[in-house]
């Protein structure tokens, strides 16, 4: 019998924050020609050069919101636009798009920037583009200011006419006047939060909520041309460029040398009639998941190879090390029966007030194995030979409020249920 080694772990710290929501998700899906004040926009300074739709010309590999609807041109000397999002105070907002800039100046002026959910005159994140002599670009941010000495700039290392994906974060930081803005240039789809190229914080009085995106049309002398599109704003680096998948299949092998992260906000299945997941010695693999995982018939992990399963109480995924882990158990169990791609179990009430009820779902049957339940701390509180007496009840009730995991071994089958006792 194939022997899998599994690694039960609960995370006490974030990994990665997501919860997988945007703020906002702006395509410019509308009519060409359309002014983007008739779709939700609110027009705040200037009265020329409205900004209206224009047919899609820029897109960007491997971006969410690329190539979807249409897209707006900026131009210079015109009205000023803005969007509101649900208001944020605390923690961080991330707004990402994709832009071309056809013509800029050697002054240098912005030409996108947060602001309050009343936008007022409180403006935040100012993002800057200039060139030099010879045409090439530089893209710049500041906290709040609009004096050339305050913009913190990247190198003159971009180009007119070619498309660009920037990232404008904004950090709330306790106490007075010290937020901090950060930006990011063709950051790389899919990883995790980089390093930021530039930061600025100008001591500008902090804002008392972040909850608008604005479009400006600055003046003739120092604005650019543009054509931007895309528009996503989120409160984690991975809702906006790394979205978590609610539920996947992994399936394939894992190679001597090979380190992958698997992850997924409700269910990761692992392998299952006719697929296969077969990890080489000297393979390593990460499987996080936000409800359950599931090893089905398939699963392989050979002598050397290493797999750790995560049921993650903080929302945390594949991103970055979590600051606290703590091992519960080490499991040795094996796999080679079960026949069907789905959870062998359900747990209710969940959320729970004490009591919880564990039963098998239909066509699965109790055989041998055991139930455990962990705290977030990772010590076990109770342990339960499975028999073939189902529905089982559990008391929590004496336990203090807050996050568990049930592990459930029934014959060759191992699931992992996050709980929650409130």
């Amino acid at each position: 019998m194939k022997k899998l080694f599994i690694l039960l772990v609960i995370t006490t710290g974030a990994i990665s924050s997501v919860d997988g929501q945007l703020l906002l998700d702006e395509n410019f899906d509308y009519p060409v020609g359309d002014l983007i004040t008739e779709h939700g926009w609110i027009a705040h300074s200037g009265t020329e050069n409205c900004v209206s739709v224009t047919p899609s010309s820029i897109t960007y590999s491997g971006y969410l919101s690329s190539g979807i609807g249409n897209e707006i041109s900026l131009k210079n000397t015109g009205e000023d636009d803005h969007i509101v999002f649900q208001a944020q105070d605390t923690g961080a907002v991330y707004a990402s798009f994709i832009v071309q800039i056809i013509s800029a100046r050697t002054a240098g002026d912005y030409f996108v920037h947060l602001g309050r959910n009343t936008i007022g005159t409180t403006l935040r994140g100012k993002v800057f583009v200039k060139k030099d002599a010879e045409g090439h670009l530089a893209f710049g941010i500041t906290h709040s200011s609009s004096n050339a000495a305050q913009v913190s700039y990247t190198p003159f290392s971009y180009s007119l006419n070619s498309t660009y994906l920037l990232v404008l974060k904004y950090v709330f930081v306790t106490g007075p006047g010290n937020d901090v803005v950060s930006l990011f240039i063709n950051p790389v789809i899919g990883s995790p939060e980089p390093l930021p190229p530039i930061t600025n914080t100008d001591l500008a009085s902090d804002p008392a909520d972040i909850g608008s995106f604005s479009l400006r049309q600055g003046a003739e002398s120092s604005a650019p041309e543009l054509k931007l599109d895309g528009i996503r704003i989120g409160l984690h680096w991975e809702d906006i460029l790394n979205p978590i998948p609610g539920q996947i299949l992994v399936t394939g092998t894992v190679e001597n040398g090979e380190m992958n992260c698997y992850n997924a906000t409700q269910t990761i299945t692992v392998a299952g009639n006719p697929d296969s997941f077969i990890m080489q010695p000297g393979g390593e693999v990460t499987m996080i998941a936000g409800r359950n995982i599931l090893f089905q018939t398939g699963t392989n992990v050979l002598p050397g190879a290493h797999l750790r399963g995560y049921i993650t109480t903080t929302s945390g995924y594949c991103g970055s090390q979590a600051p606290s882990i703590v091992t519960t158990e080490t499991k040795e169990t094996g796999i080679t029966s079960l026949q069907s791609n789905r959870s062998i179990c359900k747990v209710y009430p969940n959320p729970t007030d004490g009591l919880i009820i564990l039963d098998m779902n239909d066509g699965e049957r109790a055989v041998k194995g055991s139930v455990s339940i962990y705290r977030i701390t990772g010590e076990r509180v109770m342990k339960k030979e499975v028999t073939p007496d189902f529905p089982i009840t559990f008391d929590l009730s004496y336990q203090p409020p807050g996050i568990y995991v049930m592990q459930v071994i029934n014959r060759d089958q191992t699931e992992f249920i996050k709980i929650i006792n409130q």
